[in-house]
């Protein structure tokens, strides 16, 4: 499991869902490939590793299924001038209606990793 959750092998996700708009099922595919320089490149040794499942109605659960929901709404309303530039600024995230709500980072500015390693082939 841990290596599975640390690594950054070329992964394929196949999954299957219903498009309420076209009454029809649906499916798509996403494959996740990283490139790392050297200088961020960690040696990671896990030695032990447990994972608790939590009920449904965990906080951790809620907050998850917001930051789901939060992203859905945020890539599908940005506009034409906004796909694929970095997400990880205030601009980025000013017309969100939980912009005011956010506090994930103390300081603002370049996301070497979110914004800089898994940043959009198309990206300016």
């Amino acid at each position: 499991m841990a290596e599975r959750l640390l690594s950054v092998d070329p992964t394929l996700k196949t999954v299957t869902g219903f498009d309420t708009v076209e009454n029809k099922i649906v499916t798509g595919s996403i494959s996740v490939k990283a490139h790392l320089s050297p200088d961020m490149q960690i040696e990671a040794s896990v030695q032990e590793l447990t994972i608790v499942p939590v009920c449904e109605g965990d906080g951790l659960v809620l907050a998850a299924d917001v930051l789901a929901n939060s992203l859905n709404y945020h890539f599908r309303n940005r506009a034409a001038g906004d796909l694929y530039r970095p997400l990880n600024s205030p601009a980025a995230i000013a017309g969100h209606p939980l912009a005011t709500s956010l506090d994930a980072f103390e300081v603002w500015g370049a996301d070497l990793v979110g914004d800089g390693v898994y940043r959009h082939p198309l990206a300016p």
